[in-house]
């Protein structure tokens, strides 16, 4: 016989993300699975069209995956079910593969260059958190600027810095910067480019809530955050 379900008349978002962290990550690895396979020859072979097609789609649903991700994480965090576990971390490093790993998962159709300079930094953080924060930051100022075709890379050392290079002719491009600032380290992380034709209209994008939130929840503190005509920036800090 059917039972009567009690029907919620007050739901906590971040108790219904976290409990639903399966179901809402699910169709992103059903989908992605499945284009993977495609992508294999599953069906026979493919156009390289087709090719380059379902490479974009693949990316697209790995960027939202990863936007996911953070979102389920944060929500864990806020309700206490998992506490930040911090840890020494060579800053430099974590941020050099967080600034790869981004670059992999976005959409090759539109590119936008990345370019890391990180001084050499030890920071007693969180690295998970870390790495969801600064890869959410990219792809919220990445949301102001146009991709564009990249024509070079190049890596390279630079005195005490290292660093990821990315050349082409009126690229769009992702920046990010590490510094040694004494007490604290310091984050910059901005867009310069072709603006988007139609922008963000708020000034926090769900992108940038998910960072500033993981930001806050590892130590970190918000400085800066700026919008113009070629891009955005923002500027953040964690204590050493």
């Amino acid at each position: 016989m059917p039972a009567n379900l009690e029907i919620p008349t007050d739901i906590d978002l971040l108790e219904f993300i976290s409990r639903q962290s399966h179901d809402l990550k699910s169709p992103f690895n059903r989908v992605m699975g499945f284009i993977k396979l495609v992508l294999k020859g599953m069906d026979g072979p493919i156009s390289e069209q087709a090719n380059a097609d379902l490479t974009t789609a693949y990316q697209n649903s790995l960027y939202a995956f990863v936007l996911m991700s953070g979102l389920i994480e944060m929500a864990r965090l806020e309700r206490g079910e998992r506490l930040p576990t911090p840890a020494p971390c060579q800053v430099d490093l974590l941020a050099q593969q967080v600034c790869v790993d981004w670059k992999r998962g976005y959409p090759k159709e539109t590119p936008v260059a990345v370019s890391c300079t990180a001084a050499s930094v030890t920071l007693n953080v969180d690295e998970g958190l870390l790495r969801q924060c600064l890869a959410n930051w990219m792809s919220y100022v990445a949301e102001f600027v146009q991709g564009t075709e990249i024509r070079s890379q190049e890596t390279g050392d630079r005195d005490q810095e290292s660093g990821i290079r990315e050349q082409g002719s009126g690229v769009s491009r992702v920046e990010v910067w590490v510094e040694d600032g004494g007490h604290s380290c310091q984050f910059e992380v901005r867009s310069v480019g072709k603006p988007r034709p139609n922008p963000p209209e708020c000034d926090l994008t769900i992108y940038g809530y998910v960072a500033q939130r993981l930001l806050g929840l590892n130590g970190g503190f918000l400085q800066q955050l700026v919008q113009d005509e070629q891009g955005a920036l923002v500027r953040f800090s964690l204590p050493k």
